[in-house]
């Protein structure tokens, strides 16, 4: 049985070889529409008539669907096309682009080999145990869950999103932007090899053995304390967060900011790799402990 984009490419095809004066009228919006749709079937059909090889972009075109079991040896682009939902078995090599698409899922059988760029789309689920080398963007998207296994050795961008928890297990090998989330709390044991960005969020709290191999972003956050066994190997943000003090014998791997928080003095055995801002703190006008060591500057 014909499906509707087969029928469409054979009455397009028809029409066009037909056509056989130059004094054709002009096309209307609804022919063209037709006639792109039929190049870009036609473009599919050939890329996969020549092995797949290569990048296939469907930007801005108006497909409706893919070929069940599409194997893309490269990127595949869907940005702005009207596809609502993915074919059987697609496999994809390097980067899936789907960004402002009116996709909704990607099913489980989906591979996407390096990355999958998905934000400003109306994507609402991933699929469990994904895997990905490169990065996760879902950035202002209806997403409300991450699944479970969830591995992403890149960055992963969950800005503005509806997400309100981040499972037991997963795995962040680049940074990690929660900005303007619903979120509230964070997995013990969390470990982000890159920087954390958690400003503007409802966390009250960090958790237990939190490990930040970047920066730590904290600004405009609702943090008073943070844990004794907190480990950030970058520079720790705390601008105009509610944060009141830090933990005796604290090391940060780069610089400490603290601008307009409400930090009321630095703590015994505080140790700075970069610089310390204080400026508009109630710390900025009294006495440095005496065992604090920095490598950089002392702004008050």
């Amino acid at each position: 049985m014909k499906t509707k984009d087969q029928i469409l490419l054979e009455e397009a095809y028809k029409s066009i070889t037909e056509a056989d004066s130059i004094l054709v009228p002009r096309r209307s919006k609804e022919d063209r529409n037709k006639n792109l749709k039929v190049t870009t079937l036609m473009k599919i059909k050939e890329y996969i008539k020549n092995g797949s090889k290569g990048h296939l972009d469907l930007s801005n075109t108006p497909v409706t669907t893919l070929p069940d079991n599409l194997k893309v040896r490269g990127d595949l682009n869907i940005t702005n096309t009207p596809i609502t939902t993915l074919p059987k078995g697609l496999i994809v090599e390097q980067r899936f682009i789907l960004e402002q698409s009116m996709v909704t899922s990607i099913p489980n059988d989906t591979k996407v080999g390096w990355s999958i760029y998905a934000q400003y789309s109306s994507i609402t689920s991933l699929p469990d145990n994904l895997v990905l080398k490169g990065t996760l963007n879902v950035t202002e998207t209806l997403i409300k869950f991450l699944p479970k296994g969830l591995r992403v050795e890149g960055d992963i961008f969950l800005a503005d999103t509806q997400i309100t928890s981040i499972p037991p297990g997963t795995v962040i090998g680049g940074n990690l932007n929660l900005h303007g989330t619903l979120i509230t709390s964070l997995p013990d044991g969390l470990v982000v090899k890159g920087g954390l960005y958690i400003a503007d969020t409802e966390i009250g709290t960090l958790p237990n053995n939190l490990t930040v191999g970047g920066a730590l972003n904290l600004t405009r956050s609702k943090i008073t304390t943070l844990p004794k066994d907190l480990k950030v190997f970058g520079s720790l943000i705390l601008t105009k967060s509610s944060i009141t003090s830090l933990p005796d014998n604290f090391n940060v791997g780069g610089d400490l900011n603290l601008k307009d928080s409400k930090i009321e003095s630095l703590p015994k055995g505080l140790k700075v790799k970069g610089a310390i801002m204080l400026h508009g703190t109630p710390a900025a006008s009294k006495p440095l402990p005496d065992d604090l060591k920095v490598s950089g500057q002392i702004y008050r």
